[in-house]
């Protein structure tokens, strides 16, 4: 049962969701424990995750019924098998398998609990082949699925097609195929998305999905075509790195790109692009430094308590590094 309290500055109102008395809630579903709660930026929606029952284990030499079966008493006397059984169409190999087991045994998906109709709405459908993550300010989510290039992302080719979730209804509209979703971000106020494919960056917008390529009129490339990391998309596209993304402007009017020396703002609806520094001339490479974000880990995302704090306003002076 899940229990949550809104309006604390009065009273208090108390809200529960019990999974057992919903007939909406799948069938051999259950929730867990071991995945966080959270909420939409709003308050109205909350997120957990669901799994499947795992089967019951009955201990050798006990019948369902809890009744002693003398039958398998010379079989619990037995060495454990130690056969395993590959197949040539697994995605993961036997060892890779061993290593994950306990990994793959807190895998989920990801459901919505609408607080005020009490709507309980499915959203992840698969437990290993996808990754559901809700867009705030917004009541949709993106989905990045790979069943189709499960084999050749196990191999370092990744491959996914990108769907937006409806949260209400858990529908789904395909956007794009085959694209790399390691370089798939969100804006910080919802409005779009933005990934990179055949050379280019290109933003979906959340709320009439028009797809656009906003770097095609650029002057420059973003892409380090230098670089010694090359990735294949599957089937057989070679793709270099992009120099970078340094972040967003104001009202997500804008989002800043690195090309080899400079920093870019180019506007997410396509309509142009503009260069910011001047470092290409003497080839003095410029980026972008936030000093409010330097106790944070360098190895993890950076962090931010709104979406106010994230932009950045190009009105005020920025820091950068050369």
């Amino acid at each position: 049962v899940i229990l949550l309290w809104t309006d604390l500055d009065e009273r208090g109102q108390l809200h529960s969701y019990d999974p057992t008395a919903d007939p909406a809630f799948p069938e051999g579903i259950r929730t867990v424990p071991f995945r966080d709660l959270s909420w939409s930026a709003d308050g109205g929606v909350v997120f957990f995750g669901i799994a499947d029952w795992e089967d019951k284990f009955v201990p050798t030499g006990e019948d369902t019924d809890g009744e002693e079966d003398d039958s398998e008493e010379e079989d619990a006397h037995e060495d454990p098998a130690t056969v395993e059984i590959w197949h040539w169409a697994d995605t993961f190999v036997m060892p890779w398998q061993k290593v994950h087991a306990s990994q793959d045994r807190r895998r989920n998906m990801l459901a919505a609990w609408h607080v005020e109709s009490g709507e309980f709405v499915q959203l992840g459908q698969d437990l290993i082949e996808e990754r559901v993550t809700p867009i705030e300010y917004t009541e949709m989510a993106y989905v990045a699925e790979w069943s189709k290039y499960a084999m050749e992302r196990s191999i370092g080719r990744p491959g996914a097609d990108i769907y937006l979730q409806d949260i209400g209804t858990g529908e789904r509209t395909l956007m794009v195929e085959n694209i790399n979703d390691r370089y798939l971000e969100e804006s910080p106020g919802g409005k779009y998305l933005l990934y990179m494919d055949d050379g280019h960056f290109w933003t979906i917008h959340v709320g009439t999905r028009e797809i656009t390529n906003i770097t095609v009129g650029a002057a420059v490339s973003f892409i380090d075509y230098e670089s010694d990391q090359t990735s294949k998309v599957y089937p057989d596209e070679l793709q270099k790195p992009p120099f970078g993304v340094a972040g967003w402007t104001t009202d997500d009017a804008g989002v800043l790109l690195y090309d080899e020396c400079d920093i870019w703002v180019v506007a997410t609806d396509g309509s142009g692009a503009e260069r910011l520094t001047d470092g290409s001339a003497e080839e003095v490479r410029h980026r972008l430094v936030r000093p409010e974000l330097a106790v944070q880990s360098r190895w993890a995302p950076p962090e931010f308590d709104s979406r106010e704090e994230e932009w950045i306003d190009l009105d005020q002076p920025v820091y950068l590094s050369l």
